[in-house]
C-alpha cells in the first residue's frame, strides 16, 4: 500500500492511528516560543492495524524531523532577528538535533517495515539524510521510492539531480533518460526541457555525440508550454521562445563528431535567430571552412570582421582560412604531379617491353599495352632495319609538337647521337633512311 501524505495534516494522522500517546523528556532546551525541544517518543496502542500503525510512525517521524530541522536552524543562526548562537549552544542544539533525527529515522524505518510500499517512508529518510550532509545515503532511500514507483517524473527528477551532483553520471544519466519517458503530469510539463538539457550536457561529458544531438534536437522540436506552466523560471522561458543556444550547443556537438555540414547548417540557424550573437558567424565560418567550403568561409568571415572590427579573432581565422585553402590546392597539385610520375613509369616501364627482344618461347609484349604508342613501335623497328641503334630512351611530351611521344636517343655507324621524337610531323622526328 503506497502512502501519499501530502495533503494529509499530522493532526489528523495522529488521529488515525487510533490514539498516540507522546512523552516528552526534557533536557533543558527550549525554542523561542516556549515549547520543549526534546527527544520526542509516540507510541501506538497494540489494538490499531497495520495502517494505522504505518500513519502513526509516518506522523511521529514527520513531527521528530520536522523539531531537528528547527534546530539545526536555530544552531545556524539562520532564524530572523536572532544574535548568532555561542559556540557551547551550537554544539548542544546539534547533539538535540541529532538525537531527534535518529528517532525519526526509527519511525520512518517503523512506516517501512508496516508498509514496504510506502514511498513517504522512502523520501522522508532520503531528505533528510541529504539535509544532514549523508548524499550516498539519500540516494539510496531515493532508489527505493523510485523502485516503488518507476514511472513518478519528480522521484526520477530528483534522484537525476543528486546523482548528478555527487558525481555519479551513469547513475544520473539513467535516471533523466527514465524521467523523460515518465508518465505525464505538472511537474514533467514544468522540468521536462531542464531534464532534456542536464541529459544532453552529461551525454556530452561521456562523449556519448550521437546520443546528445539526438536529445538537443529533441528540445528543439519540444512544444513549448504556456509561460505559467514554469512558474517563475524566466530563463526558461526566454530558452523556450528563442532556441539560438541550444542551436549552438548541436552545432559544437556536430563539430566534434566531424560533421561539418550539419554543424554550418546549425550555426547558421542560430545566428538567424539570435543575430546578435556575432560569435555564431565566427563559428559558422570555421564549419564553412572545416566542409571545405572556402568561398562561403571566407564570406562569413568578412562579414564578422566588418561587425566586429575591433576583434581579432576574425582576422585570425580570415588569415588561416587563406592558408588551409592554399594549401589545399598544393596539395591537389602535388598529388596530380606524383599520380603522372607514376603513370609515366609506368608508360616507360611497359614501352622498355618493345625495346628489348623478347624471351625465347615467349612472343613480344603487344603495342596495345599504351595505345598512343602504337606508332612508337612500328617506328622503333623500321630504324633498326635502317641500321639505327637506339642509346637511349624516355616518355615525354613533345615541346615542338605537344603530343605524347618517346624521346630516343639514335645512333648509327658512329655518328653523333640525335634526338628525335616519333611524331612523323615534328621537327625533331629523324625519318629512318
Amino acid at each position: 500500500m503506497a502512502m501519499r501524505l501530502g495533503t494529509v495534516s499530522l493532526v489528523a494522522a495522529l488521529v488515525l492511528a487510533g490514539g498516540c500517546q507522546s512523552e516528552v523528556r526534557p533536557t533543558g532546551a527550549a525554542s523561542r516560543d516556549g515549547t520543549i525541544v526534546a527527544p520526542v517518543q509516540v507510541g501506538v496502542q497494540g489494538k490499531a492495524d497495520v495502517s494505522s500503525r504505518a500513519y502513526a510512525n509516518f506522523a511521529a517521524a514527520v513531527l521528530l524531523h520536522a523539531r531537528s530541522d528547527r534546530l539545526i536552524i536555530e544552531a545556524g543562526g539562520l532564524e530572523r532577528r536572532t544574535a548568532w548562537p555561542s559556540r557551547h549552544k551550537r554544539r548542544r542544539l546539534h547533539q538535540e538535533a541529532l538525537h531527534l533525527w535518529k528517532q525519526a529515522v526509527q519511525r520512518y524505518q517503523g512506516v517501512l517495515r508496516h508498509d514496504p510500499k510506502s514511498i513517504e517512508g522512502s523520501e522522508g529518510l532520503a531528505r533528510g539524510y541529504f539535509d544532514r550532509g549523508s548524499p550516498q545515503l539519500g540516494i539510496h532511500w531515493l532508489k527505493r521510492a523510485v523502485a516503488i514507483d518507476g514511472e513518478d517524473f519528480k522521484l526520477l527528477y530528483r534522484l537525476g539531480v543528486r546523482c548528478e551532483q555527487a558525481k555519479r553520471t551513469p547513475e544520473a544519466v539513467q535516471a533523466y533518460a527514465r524521467a523523460e519517458k515518465a508518465r505525464p503530469g505538472p511537474e514533467k510539463s514544468r522540468l521536462l526541457p531542464l531534464t532534456l538539457l542536464k541529459l544532453g550536457r552529461l551525454y556530452e561529458n561521456q562523449k556519448q555525440l550521437d546520443k546528445a544531438a539526438a536529445t538537443y534536437i529533441r528540445f528543439i522540436e519540444l512544444k513549448k508550454e504556456t509561460d505559467d506552466v514554469y512558474g517563475d523560471n524566466s530563463a526558461l522561458i526566454g530558452l523556450l521562445k528563442n532556441r539560438a543556444p541550444v542551436h549552438r550547443k548541436l552545432a559544437e556537438v556536430y563539430s566534434r563528431q566531424g560533421k561539418h555540414a550539419k554543424a554550418a547548417e546549425a550555426f547558421r540557424t542560430a545566428y538567424r535567430l539570435q543575430p546578435r550573437v556575432t560569435r555564431s558567424l565566427l563559428r559558422l565560418a570555421a564549419a564553412y571552412s572545416a566542409a571545405g567550403d572556402y568561398q562561403r568561409a571566407i564570406q562569413t568571415c568578412k562579414k564578422y570582421v566588418e561587425k566586429e572590427p575591433n576583434r581579432l579573432d576574425g582576422m585570425t581565422l580570415l588569415v588561416d582560412i587563406y592558408k588551409k585553402m592554399v594549401s589545399d590546392h598544393l596539395g591537389l597539385v602535388v598529388q596530380t604531379v606524383n599520380h603522372n610520375m607514376i603513370l609515366a613509369k609506368k608508360i616507360d616501364k611497359a614501352l622498355s617491353a618493345h625495346d628489348e627482344p623478347a624471351p625465347k618461347g615467349e612472343p613480344p609484349a603487344p603495342a596495345s599495352i599504351v595505345p598512343e604508342y602504337q606508332a612508337f613501335s612500328m617506328y622503333n623497328s623500321q630504324m633498326r632495319t635502317a641500321g639505327w641503334t637506339l642509346v637511349k630512351s624516355r616518355a615525354f611530351s613533345c615541346s615542338d609538337c605537344g603530343q605524347k611521344a618517346k624521346l630516343g636517343k639514335w645512333t648509327k655507324d658512329g655518328e653523333p647521337m640525335h634526338e628525335a621524337c616519333t611524331n612523323a610531323v615534328c621537327s625533331r622526328y629523324l625519318p629512318p633512311r
